[in-house]
């Protein structure tokens, strides 16, 4: 040992590293602020994330098709990759259009994944909980329709 010490517990990481925390802490608050008061630009911020996010899936996913060759399926796996990398690219050339499209995503999302559990909840309905399986629907509903 060279006589420096390492931290053993995480009260010592953070008594440690607090100076780091308080930086990150800081730069999170003014992201956050400027993306409410610009929306625009907390708009392709994230788009831009989400893009990135899936040329790296896509990437990850052509790698493992390739590593797997031999194994079955090598075919959907490579598609999936590439789908992955087609939309990856497309939201990071096309920021405002994959914002919205993801938006319009969201949306569809819940708007069906609502009215399954709705669904869901008027067939339990003699059973016990069936009420709260049905309120979860519309309380999914209700995020997507304002979309």
């Amino acid at each position: 040992m060279t006589g420096a010490s390492v931290p053993t517990s995480v009260s010592d990481v953070l008594r440690h590293n607090w100076g780091w925390l308080l930086v990150l802490g800081l730069v999170q608050i003014v992201l956050g602020a400027t993306a409410i008061c610009v929306p625009m630009i907390g708009t392709v911020a994230s788009a831009l994330f989400v893009g990135w996010l899936f040329l790296v899936a896509g990437v990850a996913q052509v790698v493992h098709a390739f590593q797997g060759r031999g194994a079955k399926g090598f075919f959907l796996h490579l598609l999936s990759g590439l789908l992955y990398l087609a939309a990856g690219a497309m939201i990071v050339l096309y920021p405002m259009g994959g914002a919205l499209t993801l938006t319009v995503f969201l949306a569809a999302f819940l708007l069906v994944e609502g009215g399954v559990r709705m669904w869901l909840g008027l067939h339990l309905r003699p059973g016990e909980g069936w009420g709260w399986v049905l309120v979860s629907g519309v309380l999914g509903v209700c995020p997507g329709a304002m979309i």
